[in-house]
């Protein structure tokens, strides 16, 4: 076509140079083929004229500009290049879409899955439909990758050309906010505009609301023919701004919640699929539709119908397109599995996609509904929260990961979700991980949500784009579960053979599900076996019992759970497998090592307070395939326990973090407990390797020849220096069997080292990159109620109140004088010390005066920890009757920016005192 013959479909066009036949459009000077002629189009990041001698010397014969060149070829000068550039593509194409039946869909969310229903309309009305979308762009047999949801204008011209010659009669586009202020619709007019819904999203492009619904209306405003339709989902708050924008154009209103043009007067939604009745101008019809599930695929149905109409669809073929969808790719997906749990993958990347694919699942779902999900990086940062707070608020179980992190640090992606979460989810910077930590907890009857990547085959990370499949991880995943196998456990159990199945072995009859193994528990306060029944209702497909009926009829159901669990310790494989325990800090060490670990692999560790006879079982049983590593805190409360306990775990390394005083009143004597802790070390094994304090010699008399030790100044773990922060944090530098290795530790206390220091010897024994481990370490934060750093009402607080033992006492305030030389130190009781306790109380109100801080005394022993205060020279103690007098003494005797220590055995529960302190103040 001559460029004369295009200078007079532009608008303000002029020629410069001869008049020149070209044959093809680019603006890419890459592309340029002979008879070419060059957009010189402005990007966001580069102007195209930049490139004009590029593509000339590549062949091209004249070029498309906002200004004029010094060049040697014919120049067409007009206002817009990127708008020029769609217009002469299409007339190159010979205007394919003056001769599609064309629909342009745009929207937030739903624009792909109406594109789908539609498409499968238009097929069963013999219309032969081209799609052009976020999955693909496809048509009459043929599928190509998408590049982007709508194509440059110059590659939408030439794909609608193609589409049209192979036999497609109409097109329905996915057409993007920024395809539309970008200009790729240029050139291509639509019969059909419709508007989905509009909530908040791309945000890092479009930088505004705003601007953001200003680019949507166009589609409305400035693409639809003037004689096409505008189809408008008015249930949308935004609806009246797409309506303006059509202007004097025919309008369709469509609606799932009152009287429209097309409206759904009844509708019906389970897990298999959703079924209605839509009220239309050409009159009712019913649709039943087993391929998707929830009120905003009802919407979308109620969309794809309403566009049918106005093209002129009958109701039978409309009724008939929405039977036959099988599903959407990526779109609220069923991945069928055999374990028959109920898993869905949806590409919602919004809280408001989120938020309705969650409410749509919720009121099917019989148990819990989980969520997998992260976000995008390089993309709107401002959404992050927005999803944590969505996925919150609807889902039971929230499991927060990466989607395409692209060049942002994951971790800092994940930590803004974090923002608008407030209480713990499970985190984990691998998706894959992430799925497979959901698709092992779920059970038959709850529902699992994997959102965001949808249909996507890849995930970016940096630049490069890798192979990863929601859907193909999710199958994976149900795979690789470790099952019990009930012939398995008739072995283990010593019992007659069975054949059944279990999926999950659990205790609480409450928690039980279709596929569980129940096992009756009976324990100080109640029997399980009064619960047997409960867990049959709830579809347990077996039990443990020791009296009465069930599946496995044993003589001690607690010993049957240890040994259950011993069996799948096993399946698990030869894995580190690291158990610790010690009179003070085995929490803290276990926490502070787990965060280590998880810089080298995958980390299991015991959760809150699951470390005696029935906890540890439970936390072996929480060991999936996935799992690297497995830390076990084990406790004791009497000679015996511990050994009872490595019986079932079998470590490869077992950690003797400190023997003191704790428990002396549950076993007698210190020699008592030293035995008792040693016990540790009897299930290790020829290859085990024990971890103990350097300088104790009585433990190193009791461990098996292969060891590390770990102590401040001597041990194979060293601290050879260190440097302490004004904030009580510090930089440590180590020696770790001959190697310096330096950690940033964000913990407070000197005791803290030494737990690090125990943490570096389990590393050297598992032979682990000791820098990558050191850097695990620095995140390392204290545990909740261990050494934890808050501001409550202007107050700094050390809240370190969750057990407490003469040792553990000196080490807080030895942790708490390096932050603050006076301040005031609540102090509670230190338990189970026996006859040794108004000592040990006395002791230690004498060794607070002696550091100067003021003391608030609370509990059974607050007047020994007074006298003790008294004969140490220091000022008289006040003693609190409870923890509301504690608050208020708090808050007559401290100020803004005071240091206050909470410290006290777990039984006080000084923690209260915070909460009643700031409950006092709420408005």
């Amino acid at each position: 076509m001559h460029l004369s013959e295009l200078v007079k479909r532009l608008d303000s066009a002029q020629l410069h140079g001869a008049d020149i036949d070209v044959s093809s459009i680019v603006m890419d000077s890459r592309q340029v083929v002979a008879d070419t002629l060059f957009a010189c189009v402005r990007g966001d990041t580069v102007d195209g004229h930049q490139f004009a001698e590029k593509a000339i010397k590549g062949g091209a014969v004249a070029l498309l500009v906002e200004r004029l060149l010094e060049v040697d070829v014919p120049q067409i000068c007009v206002a817009d290049t990127a708008d020029a550039a769609g217009i002469v593509a299409s007339a190159l194409a010979d205007n394919p879409s003056g001769k599609l039946e064309m629909v342009g869909i745009t929207g937030t969310n739903g624009k792909t899955t109406t594109s789908y229903i539609l498409e499968s309309i238009l097929s069963r009305a013999g219309r032969v439909p081209a799609v052009i979308g976020t999955v693909n762009y496809r048509g009459n047999g043929k599928t190509i990758d998408a590049d982007f949801t709508t194509p440059t204008s110059i590659a939408l011209a030439n794909l609608l050309a193609d589409f049209q010659a192979d036999g497609c009669r109409s097109a329905v586009l996915e057409v993007s906010s920024a395809a539309l202020s970008q200009k790729r619709t240029a050139g291509t007019s639509f019969n059909i505009a419709a508007f989905s819904n509009f909530t908040q999203d791309h945000l890092d492009y479009h930088q505004t609301m705003e601007e953001y619904l200003a680019a949507k209306t166009l589609l409305f405003s400035d693409v639809l023919k003037d004689d096409g339709i505008a189809v408008i989902n008015t249930d949308d708050s935004y609806s009246d701004s797409f309506r303006k924008a059509a202007g004097q154009r025919q309008v369709l209103t469509v609606s799932i919640k009152e009287k429209a043009d097309v409206w759904v007067s009844q509708h019906s939604s389970t897990l298999k699929g959703v079924t209605g009745t839509i009220q239309s101008p050409k009159g009712e019809f019913g649709f039943a539709c087993p391929g998707l599930i929830g009120n905003f695929n009802v919407a979308n149905i109620a969309l794809a119908s309403a566009i049918a109409i106005a093209m002129g669809i009958s109701l039978e073929a409309i009724t008939q397109g929405i039977a036959s969808i099988a599903g959407v790719p990526g779109r609220l997906q069923p991945v069928v599995n055999s374990k028959g749990l109920n898993i869905f993958v949806d590409y919602s990347h919004t809280a408001d996609a989120l938020e309705n694919a969650l409410r749509s699942l919720r009121p099917l779902t019989p148990g819990r509904l989980l969520s997998v999900f992260g976000c995008g990086g390089d993309r709107d940062k401002s959404k992050r929260p927005l999803m944590g707070a969505a996925a919150q608020k609807f889902s039971d179980g929230v499991y927060i990961t990466s989607d395409n992190p692209r060049t942002e640090d994951p971790e800092e992606i994940i930590s803004m979700i974090l923002d608008g979460v407030e209480e713990g989810p499970f985190v984990h910077v691998d998706r894959k991980v992430a799925i497979h930590a959901a698709v092992c907890e779920a059970t038959p009857r709850d529902a699992i949500l994997i959102a965001g990547k949808g249909h996507e085959d890849y995930q970016i990370l940096g630049t490069q784009k890798t192979p990863f499949s929601d859907f193909e991880v999710a199958l994976d995943a149900c795979q690789s579960r470790l099952d019990f196998d009930g012939k398995a456990l008739s072995e283990v159990l010593e019992t007659p053979e069975n054949d059944k199945q279990f999926s999950r072995v659990v205790i609480d009859g409450r928690t039980a599900a279709p596929g569980d193994l129940y096992v009756a528990i009976k324990g100080e306060r109640f029997d399980g076996h009064q619960f047997v029944q409960q867990a049959r209702d709830a579809g347990a497909n077996g039990s443990v019992v020791s009296k009465g009926e069930g599946t496995y009829l044993v003589e001690d159901t607690t010993v049957a759970l240890g040994k259950i669990a011993r069996f799948h310790r096993r399946r698990w494989g030869n894995k580190p497998m690291v158990a610790i325990t010690g009179s003070s800090g085995k929490t803290t060490t276990k926490s502070i090592l787990a965060s280590g670990l998880a810089a080298c692999g995958n980390v299991h560790a015991t959760v809150g307070s699951l470390n005696n006879e029935t906890g540890v079982p439970l936390t072996l049983l929480g060991l999936r395939p996935f799992h690297d590593f497995a830390v076990i805190e084990m406790g004791m409360r009497g000679l015996g326990q511990i050994s009872y306990l490595t019986q079932w775990a079998e470590p490869t390394i077992s950690v003797i973090t400190n023997v003191g005083r704790a428990h002396l009143g549950v076993v007698g004597s210190e020699e008592g407990i030293l035995k008792g802790k040693c016990e540790i070390f009897e299930r290790l094994g020829t290859s085990g390797i024990a971890v103990f304090p350097h300088a104790d010699d009585r433990i190193a008399a009791r461990a098996p020849q292969k060891r590390v030790t770990f102590g401040i100044e001597e041990g194979d773990v060293h601290v050879t220096n260190q440097t302490v922060n004004g904030d009580g944090t510090r930089t440590v530098q180590y020696s770790v069997l001959g190697k310096a290795i330096e950690v940033e530790l964000q913990l407070v206390g000197h005791h803290q080292v030494i737990n690090a220091a125990c943490c570096l010897a389990v590393a050297s024994a598992m032979n682990l990159d000791l820098a990558g481990f050191a850097k695990g370490l620095a995140k390392a934060k204290a545990p909740r109620l261990r050494g934890e750093i808050a501001t409550v009402l202007g107050r700094k607080v050390m809240i370190d109140c969750y057990n407490a033992n003469p040792d553990s006492m000196r080490a807080s305030l030895q942790a708490f004088g390096e932050i603050s030389k006076s301040a005031t130190v609540v102090i509670g009781d230190m338990l189970e010390l026996g006859e040794a306790s108004n000592h040990a109380h006395h002791s230690l109100g004498r060794h607070i005066a002696e550091l100067g801080h003021r003391v608030i005394a609370m509990g059974a022993f607050a007047e020994d920890v007074a006298e003790g205060y008294a004969k140490g020279n220091g000022q008289s103690v006040q003693i609190a009757r409870d923890h509301q007098h504690a608050a208020d003494l708090l808050d007559k005797t401290t100020s803004s920016e005071d240091w206050i220590l909470l410290k006290a055995s777990r039984g006080l529960a000084l923690e209260k005192i915070l909460l009643m302190w700031k409950a006092s103040h709420a408005v």
